[in-house]
């Protein structure tokens, strides 16, 4: 009886998994993966020997003081989760490998993630198009050669405004509400730019409830739940740093010593086309037409009168506006970097799809000729990224080879206690694994040094 039940439950299930491919679409989206898995395949055997740049030491000499008796790299301000798992896996292996390869399949979850997004929003060619774009975007393929944690937030944003989508929204299970919150306040702890998801979802529930949400007692519930873990890790870095967040003693220190600096305001729109390529910038701002609509419909939502898809425009509207508003006032501060962009990927490539479905919709339905050329479009676009991606990556490839073999030397030709001056701090640290600072740059500075090492001179 019980092997009857077996065989019909492997019968059933046999079943539906064929069904499952007959759906072109479900094909379509088992080709994305092969196709970003392959791809970060490839990256990965190029860059697993290549020697880490100045932050990626400071992130990895951390991890690997933690399981060995040598100075850490650790720069000010920098979080503690994603070392710890790094060094988790230098124990095992006490190389960088298993560490490169855990980028390689945070890369690829974001491509999954991406899709599903858009596929919740709203339907599966746009989750196909927006995971096709991050499965082949250049500087995502580039920084997932790098240990660095600039491709960890991008992805835990997007599960975040997924399954809270997914759970409060389509009401599709608490669990994802639950998962959400959990994740924000995970993410948070891992990486601090990780908070734009609640500026998000407070803004899209300011718009589509008003104050409706607060008087909501099982979010209430889930939340104080969700984000004990992040109250526990606020009172510890209190303790331990001083500040609620490592992240806030380097804040206070930017604020305090620069002056905003408007004129960087545009660099991103100059950095556009490096980022993502012109042929996406176009599929981009013919999705971005499409929701202007809103504005025209604004009453309607605040009344609670829109309907699905417009609730779904809003909310990536929210998104896209948010995190490119954060980082582009951000830098009035600092300075233009694509890697602090990753986490606007995911929308933009949502944006992209929204455009390139509106221009379907306007193409005659009886002429394949022109539906042709839009698939052909969205292919080049994504085959010139991965082209850029790969150009990038082997230029990069061969950097600051010369340290790490200064540091091996160093290493091979010296005593644990020695101290040694050098502009490569971390990365000195790192091969070295012996006490590095930078070179003094003033009279006092050298006087100071002078003073800090006199017992051993």
């Amino acid at each position: 009886m019980e092997e009857d039940m077996g065989d019909e439950w492997l019968s059933k299930r046999k079943s539906r998994i064929i069904n499952w491919f007959k759906n072109p679409y479900n094909l379509l989206f088992v080709g994305i993966l092969v196709l970003a898995f392959t791809i970060r395949l490839y990256v990965f055997f190029i860059t697993k020997n290549q020697v880490l740049w100045w932050d990626e030491a400071g992130y990895f000499s951390q991890a690997k003081a933690y399981v060995a008796n040598i100075p850490s790299g650790k720069m000010p301000g920098t979080e503690i989760i994603v070392p710890i798992f790094w060094a988790m896996l230098y124990k095992i292996n006490p190389t960088e490998i298993l560490a490169r390869f855990g980028q390689l399949i945070i890369s690829f979850l974001l491509v999954v993630v991406t899709y599903f997004a858009g596929e919740r929003l709203f339907d599966k060619q746009t989750g196909l198009i927006a995971g096709f774009f991050i499965a082949c975007n250049g500087v995502a393929l580039f920084f997932t050669g790098r240990l660095l944690i600039y491709s960890w937030p991008p992805l835990i944003i997007t599960a975040i405004l997924l399954f809270f989508y997914k759970g409060y929204v389509l009401n599709q299970g608490k669990k994802y509400t639950y998962l959400s919150i959990f994740l924000t306040s995970f993410g948070i702890i891992l990486y601090s730019t990780c908070f734009l998801a609640i500026p998000i979802i407070i803004l899209f529930l300011l718009f589509t409830e008003k104050l409706k949400f607060l008087k909501n007692k099982e979010l209430w519930k889930m939340g104080i739940i969700g984000f004990l873990p992040l109250i526990i890790y606020f009172i510890f870095s209190q303790i331990n740093y001083g500040y609620i967040h490592p992240r806030f003693a380097v804040a206070e220190g930017v604020l305090s010593n620069i002056s905003p600096d408007w004129g960087n305001i545009f660099a991103y729109f100059n950095m556009a086309p490096h980022m993502f390529g012109w042929l996406w910038i176009i599929l981009f701002l013919i999705g971005l037409i499409g929701f202007l609509k809103l504005f025209l419909i604004f009453d309607l939502i605040i009344k609670g009168k829109s309907n699905k898809k417009d609730n779904a425009e809003l909310f990536v509207l929210i998104w896209f506006l948010i995190v490119a508003g954060f980082y582009t006032s951000y830098l009035t501060f600092s300075r233009a970097y694509d890697a602090f962009l990753l986490p606007l990927f995911p929308v933009f490539g949502i944006i992209c799809a929204r455009g390139s479905l509106r221009i379907k919709k306007m193409l005659p339905k009886s002429n394949k000729f022109f539906v042709f050329l839009l698939i052909l479009f969205v292919l080049i676009a994504g085959a010139y990224q991965i082209n850029y991606g790969n150009k990038l990556i082997k230029a990069k490839v061969d950097s600051f080879t010369q340290v790490k073999e200064a540091g091996i030397w160093i290493k091979t030709h010296s005593n644990l206690e020695d101290i040694v001056i050098s502009q490569s701090v971390p990365q000195n640290i790192y091969y070295s694994e012996r006490m590095t600072y930078p070179p003094p740059s003033t009279q006092e500075e050298f006087e100071s040094m002078i003073h800090l090492f006199k017992d051993i001179i």
